[in-house]
């Protein structure tokens, strides 16, 4: 599983608790040695106004306060170091005093002998500004068709614990029937996605909290398991899995699952897939085998628009959206996503056990 950045709808800044403060806060980043926080920092009023940067782990606790002073029309980078003696996925919020501040960060990191440098997006805080705090409890609905993220992320930022919990559907409109995580003020938890399922809603107890999910992809190697069962002090045990999502008397499928399902069973017997090696798996326990040891990985591909051919070291395999299992070889195995007047898209990829998760916008030639 490989991480490369995280989508959002929501962008900038918000309003914090103090209606005189702006908040902007960003969340799931990597606390990994070797990884550093570049925040952008821009005053663009005519008087110098005050910044705070603060660092939470993923237990709520602050691991770093900086202060900033910027001058009118000023600019200034600060840099965070993000190493962790236990990588985590851990979060930043940036207070600023003025309301003509432009904020923006990216995450600095070395993948092997590649420098990347990741642009990362602000969430707001629910509720919305100028709300009132509601009773009834906060919702976040995802829709992995768009955002193909393989984790949700949540934090709490009001000042008490909040509850909160997961489910998944292919209709959108799944609740869930107990909420098991107590988050800790200043807390996060994190929940892995099942794109099987086209909806994922997190619901919380009414608090100021953001939420996010993740993008897992190519580009970066895997340095932490994501897990859904994480116990702040004070909390009840929870469960190993995120919560079922409850029974629907009408099972619906959701067309994009169904038009995997059929790719992906038109895929076995492509050309690729007969490009057999000796001693290749030939049942499914056997290639469960090999993803287990890192000899093979899944992979899934999905194109915007759908229905781009997608060839596997020449040879066709089939039309995304597609799920396949990729075999390891002596070199890197080159995934091609063609369509009719799109520009061809190259990818070179080394199988090792962790899904690979490819989710491409064509452009036009």
């Amino acid at each position: 599983m490989l991480i490369l950045s995280y989508a959002t709808s929501s962008t900038c800044l918000t309003i914090a608790a103090d209606k005189s403060v702006n908040e902007s806060c960003f969340l799931a980043l990597q606390f990994v040695d070797g990884n550093v926080a570049s925040i952008q920092l821009s005053n663009t009023e005519n008087k110098q106004r005050d910044v705070n940067i603060e660092r939470y782990s993923s237990d709520g606790r602050l691991l770093e306060n900086v202060t900033k002073t910027l001058p009118a029309n000023g600019n200034t980078e600060v840099r965070l170091d993000l190493s962790s003696t236990t990588p985590e996925f851990g979060w930043v919020r940036v207070l600023t005093s003025g309301k003509a501040f432009a904020i923006s960060m990216t995450l600095e990191r070395m993948q092997q002998e590649t420098f990347e440098s990741l642009p990362e997006q602000a969430v707001y805080r629910h509720p919305e500004p100028n709300k009132h705090l509601s009773t009834l409890p906060h919702k976040w609905k995802f829709d992995l068709i768009n955002s193909l993220s393989s984790l949700a992320y949540f934090v709490n930022l009001s000042k008490y614990p909040v509850q909160v919990a997961m489910c998944q559907d292919d209709v959108p409109d799944c609740t869930n029937p107990t909420l098991p995580y107590t988050v800790a003020p200043m807390g996060s938890i994190s929940f892995p996605l099942d794109h099987s399922r086209r909806y994922a809603v997190i619901e919380s107890t009414p608090g100021y909290s953001a939420a996010t999910s993740v993008r897992f992809t190519e580009g970066s190697k895997k340095y932490f398991e994501a897990s859904s069962c994480i116990k702040f002090e004070g909390s009840t045990s929870c469960a190993p899995t995120p919560l079922q999502s409850r029974t629907i008397a009408a099972k619906y499928v959701s067309p994009i699952g169904q038009k995997v399902t059929e790719n992906s069973q038109a895929a076995i017997n492509s050309p690729a897939a007969q490009r057999r090696q000796p001693g290749d798996p030939s049942t499914p326990e056997e290639l469960e085998d090999w993803i287990k040891n890192g000899k093979a990985s899944r992979c899934a591909i999905a194109s915007v628009p759908p229905g781009a051919e997608i060839y596997l070291d020449g040879f066709t395999v089939g039309v995304a959206p597609i799920v396949f299992v990729l075999l390891k070889r002596d070199a890197p195995r080159i995934i091609e996503i063609r369509m009719a007047g799109y520009r061809l898209i190259e990818k070179r990829v080394i199988p090792d056990g962790q899904p690979i998760i490819l989710g491409v916008d064509l452009e036009k030639q």
